[in-house]
Parts: structure tokens; sequence; C-alpha cells
């Protein structure tokens, strides 16, 4: 067994918190994955692995170990694309957080067109509206809905969407129509966790900015689930067209307030500096680009300044 395959399961093993997740994903067998595992702490005469019947999770000298096996895996993945690069086809590995109700209804058949147009690309995509720490987690890039607030990370807008404010016919025949933002405080409001502005709304509107505190009736980390409960009537929700555009199509809900809107909502693409020149995803976030410019779902390509980046990180994950 050599050293480089053994850290690589290692970190796969981790990656996956699962021995039998690391064999599937590597091809091995879960034997071969423990024997590689077990090398690796007898080399060092240390426990990396704790190990449950449910979970595998890091030991003290296995976080240390885990950052320093990361740093080596990607110091090599860069030399071998540096090389591929001379050749002009992207290939390697990438880890890829995306929002679950964006991702899966938008991201992920980009990601099969991708990885059908690049041969030699292997993809992990992870869908799920958890802001993760690109660095400390392994990943190469992450998709993000929303602002943008200084960090250390790169940012390249992607796309464009809206919120709009909308029920179910049968609410707004029970309860009114809002014909103005300050009456929505008179309503049930079905409000996204994630919401950056917690229970607090702007629009802008033939007046000017309106500010409109409007506290929730039902609170959920998940843009799907508040759709369910608008078109069971129970109240009204401001979410964007990507989340609320089918039920809107099918008459479930209506949009209310046309002639008020409020801020665009940006697509990014987020990436850790050590990343920017790499090949593999250069290729992967200019597919996005195309692709999420010309989208058929009120997606619009975005204007870029410059080149294209600037210094962000995603908050906001419908």
């Amino acid at each position: 067994m050599d050293k480089l395959t053994s850290l690589r399961v290692f970190c796969r093993v981790l990656d996956s918190h699962s021995f039998a997740q690391a064999a599937r994903d590597l091809g091995l067998s879960a034997g071969m994955v423990s024997k590689h595992v077990a090398r690796l702490e007898g080399e060092l005469g240390t426990r990396l692995l704790n190990r449950t019947t449910r979970r595998v999770s890091a030991t003290e000298a296995g976080r240390g170990y885990y950052r320093r096996a990361q740093q080596i895996l990607r110091a090599l993945d860069e030399a071998e694309e540096e090389i591929s690069a001379l050749g002009g086809a992207p290939r390697g590995w990438l880890k890829v957080s995306m929002p679950l109700d964006f991702g899966l209804s938008y991201l992920a058949p980009l990601v099969a067109d991708f990885l059908s147009a690049h041969p030699q690309m292997s993809l992990e995509a992870v869908y799920e509206d958890r802001t993760v720490d690109l660095v400390s987690e392994g990943f190469d890039l992450a998709v993000r809905v929303g602002a943008m607030p200084d960090s250390s990370l790169i940012g390249r807008k992607l796309a464009e969407d809206h919120d709009i404010v909308c029920a179910a016919p049968d609410y707004l025949r029970r309860h009114g129509t809002p014909q103005h933002p300050g009456e929505l405080r008179e309503h049930a409001h079905l409000s996204y966790h994630y919401w950056p502005g917690s229970d607090t709304y702007v629009f802008h509107g033939p007046q000017g900015q309106i500010s409109v505190n409007w506290r929730s009736r039902l609170r959920a980390n998940n843009g799907s689930s508040l759709v369910t409960a608008a078109v069971r009537g129970l109240g009204i929700i401001a979410q964007p067209t990507f989340i609320v555009g089918d039920a809107l199509r099918r008459g479930e809900l209506v949009q209310i307030l046309p002639d008020y809107q409020m801020d665009a909502i940006n697509i990014y693409a987020l990436y850790p500096h050590r990343t920017l020149a790499s090949t593999k995803l250069r290729a992967f976030v200019d597919f996005l680009a195309a692709r999420l410019g010309g989208d058929d779902y009120s997606l619009r390509n975005a204007d870029e300044a410059g080149d294209g980046s600037t210094s962000g990180a995603g908050s906001a994950t419908p």
C-alpha cells in the first residue's frame, strides 16, 4: 500500500464520516479501507480516528494530521493540474457545497452536463443550506444565494433573482389582499430561517424605501417547505423566483404588492484564494456562469466589473 493512497483513504473516511462510504467512493473494499487507516495509525503510533457504530470522527491528533494530509494531497493535485492544463482539458476532483432548493432545481442538471463534457473530472456535490467553512471542511467551491459580507474568500457573481411576495388565492379571499407593505404586519408570515434581515423587510416603491417588521407565524430552514405551507393557505411568503416560480405558474400562489420591489438576490460562486488558479475550478465556475446566465427561470446574467472577482462570503442560502 503506497502512502499517498493511504492519505487519500484517510481523508475520504473523515470527509464521509464512514468507512463504508469511503470504500464506495474510492472503489475499495471496506477491509482495504480499514487496512490503510490502520497502517497510518501504526506508523504514527497513535489513534487518528474515533470509531462508533454510527459515525467516525477524528481524534485531536487525527484533526491535525487531516489538515496536513489535505495540504499534501492538494499540492499534488495542483501539480498534476499544471501538467494537464498544458493539454487544455481540466481534470481532477472538486468538492462543492450547494444550497438545497436552488442546487437540486438548477445546479444538479448542470453538474451532470459538466461531467459529461469533461470526462476527466470528478465532483463531490454536497446539497445543504448550512454555510460551510470551505477551508477547514476541505471544500473547493461553494455556490451561495444572498449577500456577500467581507471575508477571505473570492466571489464571482453568477446571476441574480428577486424575492416575490405571494400567497394562495384562498388565503387572500379569507384575509384580504395587502395593498401596501405596511399591511403585511397584519398577516401571517411564513419566513426563511436564514433570512439575513431577521424579521425586517425593505421594499422600494413609488414613495421610496419602506421598512417593515414582519413577525413570523412559521419559520423554516427550507424554502420548499414554506411554499407547501403557503399553498395550504397558512400565510404569505417572500421568496425568490426559483422557489415560488412553479407554484405561481400553476396558480397555486399569486403575486401581491407587484409595485414594491426588494433588493436583488445574487447567486455567487465562492472559493478560497488557494484555488484561484485552479484549472478545474475555473472550468466549472465558467460553465456555471455561462449556463445560469441563459437560464429560463428568471435568472439573469450578472454584470461583472473588472475580472469578476471581489472579496466576500455568502450568508443566506435559500
